[in-house]
């Protein structure tokens, strides 16, 4: 697209650092982003019936609604 030349013509002559930092930022996001993702699926987990031991695990969570 016409529009999006300007734009590419700047990543190709970007100064390396330029480039690093905004793949790190992105790295960071992605990183923050599966994290969380994460910890929604660990809390909302059920165990495996072999090792519970006690329904109040199991029970007792506080689940609140997901972004």
């Amino acid at each position: 697209m016409p529009g999006d030349v300007a734009e590419m013509i700047e990543a190709v002559y970007a100064e390396p650092y330029e480039l690093a930092d905004d793949a790190l930022a992105d790295d960071h996001e992605q990183t923050n982003r599966e994290t969380g993702q994460a910890a929604a699926a660990d809390a909302v987990a059920i165990p495996v019936p072999d090792n519970v031991t006690d329904l109040y695990v199991v029970t007792d969570r506080e689940i609140g609604p997901t972004r």
